[in-house]
C-alpha cells in the first residue's frame, strides 16, 4: 500500500469505519515496515497499531472469557488496560472533536460532545449511552486496580516468605542480612 493509502484506511479506523480485513492489512504494514522507513506522521502512529496488533494475536491465541483483558504477572485480568484505552480515547476524542459549543441545558454531557463509540461495528453518538459507557470503565478501572493491587501484595508476601525461609539455613547473620536487603530492598 502507497502511504497515502495508508492515510486513508486511517481515517477510516479512526472514524470506525473498517472491515476487519482492512484492519488487519494496516496492522500487517506498520509491522511489516522497517523502523524509521515511514514518513513521521505514519511512524507516529506504529505503536498504536503494533498494540492492536498484539492484541489480535492474543485473541486468536488465548481463549478469554471476558471481552476486557490483560495478563498480570501469568494471570488474566479483566478491564484494567481496556477500561484506560477506552478512557484515554474517549479524552482525546474530547479534545480533537470536542470544539463545538455544550448545551447549556446538558452539563453533564457537554464534555463528551462530538464523542462517539463502536459497538459489535455500530457507531453510537448517545451522549447518555457514551457517559454510562465511560463510568462504567472507570469503575472497572478501579475495581481491577484494586484487585490487581491484592495479587500483587500477596505475592510479594509470598516472595518474602520464600526468601526467609532460604536466608534461614544461612549461618553468617551477617550475610543473610545482605543477602535480605538485596533480594526484598
Amino acid at each position: 500500500m502507497s502511504h497515502d493509502e495508508v492515510r486513508e484506511l486511517v481515517a477510516r479506523f479512526m472514524d470506525g469505519a473498517t472491515e476487519p480485513a482492512q484492519e488487519k492489512a494496516l496492522y500487517s504494514f506498520f509491522s511489516m515496515a522497517p523502523a524509521g522507513s515511514l514518513e513521521p506522521d505514519l511512524e507516529a502512529l506504529r505503536p498504536m497499531f503494533g498494540w492492536y496488533a498484539g492484541l489480535q494475536e492474543a485473541a486468536a491465541t488465548e481463549p478469554v472469557r471476558r471481552s476486557w483483558w490483560i495478563r498480570f504477572r501469568g494471570r488474566v485480568i479483566a478491564g484494567a488496560a481496556a477500561a484506560a484505552v477506552v478512557a484515554v480515547m474517549v479524552t482525546a476524542g474530547i479534545g480533537l472533536f470536542g470544539k463545538k459549543q455544550p448545551a447549556a441545558t446538558d452539563s453533564l454531557y457537554a464534555s463528551y460532545e462530538g464523542s462517539y463509540i463502536v459497538r459489535n461495528g455500530v457507531r453510537t453518538t448517545d451522549l447518555a449511552v457514551i457517559y454510562a459507557t465511560v463510568a462504567a470503565a472507570e469503575h472497572m478501572a478501579d475495581s481491577l486496580n484494586r484487585s490487581a493491587d491484592r495479587v500483587l501484595m500477596a505475592d510479594l508476601d509470598y516472595d518474602r516468605q520464600a526468601i526467609d525461609e532460604a536466608l534461614s539455613a544461612i549461618s553468617d547473620p551477617v550475610l543473610a542480612a545482605q543477602l535480605r536487603h538485596d533480594l526484598l530492598d
